[in-house]
């Protein structure tokens, strides 16, 4: 038995043939080419679905970066790649007779770590995405919890700094989010004056001063939302992935296992089980299959 998982991304679109334990047997990666409009987006998704699968494949499983509906099998918002009340599933499982379930990319995600990767053989499992934004996902004994309106997760809005000025998109003011993710990253890069991130934790690797206090802050934010994910959850296993996980996790892991006992029960200090996203780029296209 197999499932088809669609990772639907602003820059690319992958579609791959997965086994029923998380093993990828074939993958098609297209541009999506947003610009084109989200028709043809769904043509595309189609066109490689009748391609790679076969007699045994069960479904269509699509992990979408916005907020999606299964009731009208439908992309309610994504602004990523320009779609807005799209019947997308509805258009895959006409062009391809299989049915097809939609779920939030960070989800999907969160679906693929707790099955195949580093929350494999734990009951509970969070997953946090840490990279452009924040976002999340919960598992219980294999099952996704994602809520009334799949907004169970979605962490970036916590209430970190109260009395931060700083207030990013509709979330709120001082949020884990606005204070720590990828784009608040950019902001500290900016500010001090660096070309780019790399740059920026190179210069913290080697001693840099001015960095410090910047890492330092980041790491400690992230720390006090893990910390209120714990508190409300108390997960057997905290996975972290994500551009910001991947390209720093030398440096900003170590510092949120360590800060994180600041903030939590004295009964939970040197138990928060956190540990880096086994999966890589692979977990969104390995959990979407998983929704089938």
């Amino acid at each position: 038995m197999n499932s088809i998982g669609i990772d639907l991304g602003g820059t690319n679109l992958r579609i791959a043939k997965i086994s029923r334990d998380g093993k990828i047997l074939k993958v098609v990666k297209v541009a999506t080419e947003v610009e084109k409009g989200p028709e043809q987006i769904g043509e595309k998704m189609v066109r490689f679905i009748n391609e790679i699968k076969d007699e045994e494949t069960r479904g269509v499983g699509i992990g979408v970066p916005g907020q999606v509906d299964n009731a009208t099998k439908s992309v309610i918002q994504c602004t990523n790649v320009q779609m807005a009340n799209f019947p997308l599933a509805k258009i895959v499982e006409e062009g391809t007779d299989l049915k097809c379930v939609l779920n939030n990319d960070a989800n999907v995600a969160a679906l693929g770590e707790a099955k195949a990767g580093a929350g494999f053989g734990h009951d509970t499992v969070y997953y946090l995405t840490w990279s452009t934004g924040i976002g999340g996902g919960l598992v219980i004994n294999g099952q996704l919890h994602d809520g009334n309106n799949f907004n169970t997760g979605e962490i970036g809005n916590l209430i970190i700094w109260p009395n931060s000025s700083y207030k990013h998109s509709i979330q709120n003011y001082g949020s884990l989010e606005g204070e720590a993710a990828g784009l608040a990253i950019k902001r500290y890069v900016a500010e001090l004056g660096f070309d780019d991130e790399y740059s920026f934790f190179e210069a913290y690797r080697k001693g840099d001063e001015r960095t410090a206090e910047k890492v330092n802050y980041i790491a400690d934010t992230f720390a006090r939302g893990v910390a209120n994910i714990m508190h409300t959850i108390e997960a057997d296993k905290i996975v972290v992935g994500g551009g910001v996980a991947i390209k720093s996790g030398d440096v900003l892991l170590p510092l949120v296992r360590e800060k994180i006992n600041n903030y939590v029960l004295p009964t939970m200090v040197d138990k928060v089980n956190i540990e880096a996203a086994a999966l890589g780029d692979d977990n969104g296209l390995i959990g979407a299959s998983f929704l089938v």
